[in-house]
């Protein structure tokens, strides 16, 4: 072929046009994208030969790397182009495994180039090859015919006629040409700018931490991840007692070092870390206060400076501004030097995240605060309050997220269901175009066995960090005499085990799938009592055996159950009003009256009512204001109960009506009567020491405190608070963990 020539391919009513890069069927122009062309043109240029589909991707693809799929894709959409039937094909075969064949005749005509067309032209006609492309290969050429008398026009070049086709019908011919390669050109641009991109994927898990011990990852400065190990229960410890919570280690993994921090308060642990490194948020209880102070700590030199009183704390990406929750859970913004702080938007309010380019503030609620579990956001001047994903996991938790560095995802963990376990990385994919919109839906990122906490980016946005723990405790039973530790119950996941007064039966919430059960006393026959969305806590005997009642933390307020023991459908128990607290519960030993506690869990509002079922009435106990987690004695003739600071074990005399208070030196946490009602266990956790509880006796009468265990080194459950009782023999029952937590960098891909 002379060089330079192009050719028109034509079969069936089609024209395919190698210099302008163009399909035309039955005079329209066809867009085709620009791969499935090369792929056509290609075929034509060997007419019923066999292409192997190793030589069609060399020739279409080059060097790309690109998987068969592309060229099947390709393929496709040539067929519904020429509306061809794979089935029986007029033009593109498919041999199965080995490649395609172009089995329709096709007629190619040359095209002269640009310099020969100008001879032509001054010669006074056009000369162009036609080639007949038969199945034997055989080419036949021909001189085209001149123009038809009348249609002679003037040759721009000469000023002489010129007897081929009229000057305005080949300009209309290139226009349409030069329109049918915008067009492929236009669609293909369109195409491009609108296609989904491949979502983000774990590709990877790496373990960076290998001690099992409770913990989750609170920032990082590139380097080094910053680590806040737990006992769950002493962040409002009171008194600082230099024990290090917070650790470091290498973000490609290494030895766990403690990080001391020193600031006032006890107990502190990272909320969060500025961008550049050199600065921490450092929560730490405060005596007298039910939430922790919130510090900026300058890593190097130490210094301090108090922000405020809160729950969460982040720093806007420039490190100037901090937002914060306050213990009513409202956001609050304020400067990193401590000035400035004002309300942004009232509660409530879970984690805050700043987007990148801090014009933004996202964060969650959860069913505990009131409201659906959602996702919402806030401009940083307190404009434009919306809320996102509206309808996705709205029955449990949204727990806090982060962007990656280059805004192109927020990465959030979630859970099906209420509680804080089998919760699951996910991906907001928030990458835009020109015309090309974010999805609507999150990704799924992780699922399976473990259950990751707070997600934390790296700086290169290309790994994710997290903390991925399973979750399995253990029924244990520590002897009263000997003090030998024995599984209860085969050693089954179980808390808040109580039995009937006659001590025939038992009823426990398992873990951590929290429903509430009753067996046998030797837990056999075992029966289930309730089901999700419930999660019962706190169950209690009524004192005939025929009901239990439960506590059961609803959107609103935690309100009281009864259920029959032998099954049935759980009832709510109706005096609380909305708005209160209604639980933890318990019977006054005739059956014929509640115990029901109001107000918030460690909140100065705190307080005990007895609800008298026969009359439907609810009488506060004078002088409970303030305290909380009451139970009523076996004998009734006393309430306990705890200072909602925890400070404080409390007696409540039923028939003087009088108050009096048990000295203790810590914090008190369970508490327990004796089936005889001359004791009362509690836990007791040492403020100099509080990684190290102990469990104490005293007598309702008066008396010294008797060591009951010491817990050191014990490896509490993650259950909703810390849980110990009694079986009808005196032993002492707890759960401990069985489950790891372990710090995992995952790797994350876009493609």
């Amino acid at each position: 072929m002379t060089k330079g020539k192009t050719l028109v391919f034509k079969f069936s009513g089609v024209e395919v046009r190698e210099r302008e890069f163009s399909l035309v069927r039955d005079g329209a122009v066809i867009a085709v994208e620009p791969k499935a062309f090369r792929v056509l043109l290609y075929l034509l240029q060997h007419p019923q030969k066999l292409i192997s589909k190793e030589e069609l991707l060399n020739a279409v693809w080059g060097d790309a790397s690109v998987t068969e799929n592309s060229l099947t894709q390709n393929i496709a959409k040539l067929r519904r182009l020429l509306e061809d039937d794979v089935r029986e094909p007029r033009f593109i075969a498919t041999v199965a495994t080995v490649g395609y064949r172009l089995v329709c005749d096709v007629e190619v005509i040359e095209e002269a180039p640009e310099a020969e067309e100008s001879i032509a032209r001054q010669n006074g006609h056009r000369k162009s090859g036609s080639i007949d492309a038969s199945p034997n290969g055989a080419v036949r050429d021909s001189i085209a015919e001149p123009p038809p008398q009348g249609e002679r026009t003037l040759d721009p070049a000469t000023n002489h006629e010129n007897p081929r086709i009229p000057v305005h019908r080949k300009f209309l011919r290139r226009l349409l040409a030069c329109a049918a390669v915008l067009a492929v050109i236009l669609g293909a641009t369109i195409w491009y700018l609108r296609r989904p991109l491949p979502p983000p994927r774990i590709t990877a898990y790496t373990r960076i931490t290998r001690d099992g011990g409770a913990k989750n990852v609170a920032g990082t400065d590139g380097t080094r991840l910053l680590v806040n190990m737990f006992p769950w229960a002493f962040l409002n410890q009171v008194e600082a007692n230099g024990r290090a919570f917070i650790y470091q280690v290498g973000v490609n993994g290494g030895d766990m070092v403690p990080l001391p921090v020193a600031v006032p308060g006890a107990v502190p642990a990272v909320l969060g870390i500025s961008q550049d490194g050199s600065h921490l948020l450092v929560g730490a209880g405060e005596a007298g206060k039910s939430a922790p102070a919130i510090w900026n700590v300058q890593i190097l030199g130490g210094g301090y400076r108090r922000l405020g009183s809160g729950w969460n704390a982040t720093f806007s990406p420039d490190g100037g501004t901090v937002a914060f929750t306050s213990p009513e859970t409202d956001l609050w913004l304020v400067q990193s030097d401590g000035t400035g702080a004002h309300k942004l938007l009232a509660g409530p309010v879970g984690r805050p995240a700043w987007s990148p380019d801090g014009r933004t503030i996202r964060f969650g609620r959860a069913f505990w605060s009131g409201a659906e579990a959602s996702l919402w956001e806030i401009s940083s001047d307190g404009s434009n309050l919306h809320q996102l994903l509206q309808g996705f996991h709205t029955s449990g938790w949204l727990r806090r997220g982060n962007w990656t560095p280059d805004s192109k995802f927020y990465v959030f963990r979630s859970s099906p269901d209420r509680g804080t376990e089998g919760e699951q990385l996910w991906a907001l994919d928030e990458r835009r175009g020109l015309l090309r919109q974010a999805p609507a839906e999150p990704i799924q990122l992780t699922s399976g066995p473990l259950s990751w906490s707070d997600p934390i980016p790296s700086k290169d946005g290309k790994r994710i960090f997290a903390t991925g723990s399973t979750t399995s405790g253990e029924l244990v039973r520590i002897d009263p005499v000997t003090k030998a530790i024995t599984p209860f119950l085969g050693g089954i996941s179980a808390f808040d085990v109580t039995f009937s007064k006659d001590g025939k039966f038992v009823a426990y919430i398992s873990f951590p799938d929290g429903n509430l059960w009753r067996a046998n006393r030797d837990g056999s026959n075992p029966v289930q009592l309730t089901h999700p969305p419930l999660s019962p806590w706190f169950p209690r005997w009524s004192p005939d055996g025929s009901m239990i009642l439960f506590a059961e933390r609803s959107k609103d307020h935690t309100v009281a159950y009864t259920v029959p023991a032998e099954g049935g459908i759980p009832h709510q128990v109706p005096p609380v009003q909305a708005g209160e607290e209604g639980g933890p519960v318990g019977w006054s030993p005739d059956g014929r009256k509640m115990l029901i506690g109001t107000g918030g869990w460690r909140e100065s509002n705190s307080a005990v009512k007895i609800f008298d079922i026969a009359s439907r009435t609810l009488a506060p106990v004078p002088g409970s204001i303030g305290t909380m987690f009451h139970l009523w004695s076996p004998n009734g003739r006393f309430i306990t109960a705890i200072s909602y600071d925890q400070t404080a074990l409390k007696i409540f005399n039923v028939e003087r009506k009088e108050w009096s208070t048990i000295p203790v030196k810590g914090q008190v946490g369970y508490t327990v009567i004796s089936g005889d009602s001359r004791w009362i266990y509690f836990e007791l956790f040492d403020k100099n020491d509080p990684g190290n509880g102990r469990i104490y006796r005293v007598p309702v009468k008066g008396g010294g405190m008797e060591l009951v265990a010491d817990l050191k080194g014990w490896r509490f459950a993650r259950i909703p608070g810390d849980w110990m009782d009694l079986d009808p023999d005196g032993g002492l029952l707890l759960m401990r963990d069985t489950g790891a937590a372990d710090v995992y960098a995952l790797t994350l891909e876009e493609k």
